[in-house]
């Protein structure tokens, strides 16, 4: 083929590829603003501040009020729990490991239901029921004895950070939520940042230990 018709035909080419380019990023923009009206009328008369973050089965992310630092609270145990498995996998420790409790360490005044269960005393567990309290049960002691066995709040904000994502904040544990009004503000993160975490727990093998993961998710659906 001619030089110059093949230079016509990436003209051709590369002016199909915009068009399309164009076309879907319309479809996109129309999708949300769909969306962010159907939400808009549902909110109207509420006093709320929702966000939303959802991915299509096209792979984008329809996004609303994604520029919104909400509170975690305790979603985020889900990140703790991550960092802990992320431990676990990295020096082969079983999920049925031993871990020692102290007594102190099942503070009052807070939701913990393995204090009641073990109340005023020191105490064994395994990794696997510490987790299940935290995650299954949102247990702010065993979430805090968690943290702590991660490396620190500190660490676990760091290994987030370390699976690309960004737009979030940990720096609190539960005891010093507890303890200020102000902190619970501290740990946030937008939507579509929540939404990126829970693909790549799901898509990317961060552990070598699959039994890990299949934990995860399991304990995620039990109650």
């Amino acid at each position: 083929m001619p030089l110059k018709e093949i230079e016509v035909m990436k003209a051709y080419f590369i002016a199909i590829l915009t068009l399309f380019t164009c076309i879907a990023t319309v479809v996109r923009a129309q999708q949300m603003s769909e969306l962010e009206n159907r939400i808009d009328s549902l909110l109207n008369s509420k006093k709320a501040t929702v966000g939303i973050a959802v991915w299509t089965d096209k792979g984008d992310m329809l996004r609303y009020n994604d520029h919104v630092h909400f509170p975690l609270l305790s979603v985020f145990k889900f990140h703790v729990a991550l960092a802990v498995l992320d431990k676990m996998d990295k020096q082969s420790i079983s999920l049925d490991s031993i871990v020692s409790i102290k007594a102190s360490q099942m503070l009052p005044n807070t939701y913990s239901p393995l204090r009641k269960k073990f109340p005023d005393q020191d105490f064994t567990i395994t990794l696997r029921e510490l987790m299940q309290y935290s995650i299954s049960q949102s247990d702010n002691n065993a979430c805090d004895i968690l943290i702590e066995y991660a490396g620190g709040i500190k660490h676990i904000n760091d290994y987030i950070r370390r699976l690309g994502i960004d737009s979030f904040n940990l720096s609190e544990t539960e005891d010093d939520m507890h303890s200020s009004f102000e902190a619970v503000y501290r740990n946030w993160s937008t939507p579509s940042a929540m939404a990126r975490l829970l693909r790549t727990a799901d898509e990317k093998e961060l552990f070598s230990n699959k039994e890990l993961k299949d934990f995860l998710w399991q304990t995620m659906i039990d109650y």
